[in-house]
């Protein structure tokens, strides 16, 4: 199973900007306030390059249900928990190419699944939308095998 590496996070940083390689897959962020949009919302399992636009954050979130487990994809129970607020058993990663030493291009090693981007933090999306994260604000990324 593939593991999660974020370029420019503790963990998985690399020294200096990323730069998409020829012909790699690249999945582009646009966040405008609330709301968050991926094109593609559907690409292969392996290196997916997050491209977003300056001065943009997105938030990542995956299922991890012990501290010693690697995060991965979301189920669709999960995702549905996640999209009323609920971060039980998941792993948050934030600030993803917010400019600068990083540039705007993350590099992510996904397994096949989904995993939700959201346009600011769960429980802050849903505590203003009544307990749920409006469907502007969440996009699911479909990695396929």
């Amino acid at each position: 199973m593939l593991s999660l590496l974020i370029a420019g996070v503790p963990g998985g940083c690399e020294p200096g900007p990323v730069t998409v390689p020829p012909g790699a897959q690249e999945v582009h962020v646009a966040v405008n306030g609330d709301t968050v949009r991926l094109e593609p919302a559907t690409v292969r399992a392996g290196d997916v390059y997050l491209v977003q636009n300056p001065g943009t954050s997105v938030i990542l979130v995956e299922r991890k249900a012990a501290p010693e487990e690697t995060p991965g994809p979301l189920s669709d129970e999960e995702l549905d928990r996640v999209a009323h607020g609920d971060t039980f058993h998941t792993a948050i990663t934030g600030g993803f190419a917010d400019g600068p030493p990083h540039g705007y291009v993350s590099k992510l090693v996904l397994a096949p699944g989904k995993y939700a981007f959201l346009a600011d933090n769960p429980e802050s999306l849903a505590a203003r939308s009544g307990g749920v994260i409006p469907p502007e604000s969440m996009a699911v990324l479909d990695v396929l095998p």
